[in-house]
């Protein structure tokens, strides 16, 4: 129980919307470099 309430401190709204912006730029850059190596592949 009291890490669960540790782990709803750290985690406000507010951090949970920052660690969602930093996984969605994450997986945006993954997906810039999986295009360009198809890309080179295919040339």
């Amino acid at each position: 129980m009291f890490l669960l309430v540790i782990f709803k401190k750290v985690f406000s709204m507010r951090n949970l919307k920052v660690l969602f912006h930093l996984y969605l730029n994450y997986i945006k850059i993954l997906i810039n470099d999986f295009s360009k190596l198809t890309l080179l592949k295919i040339q």
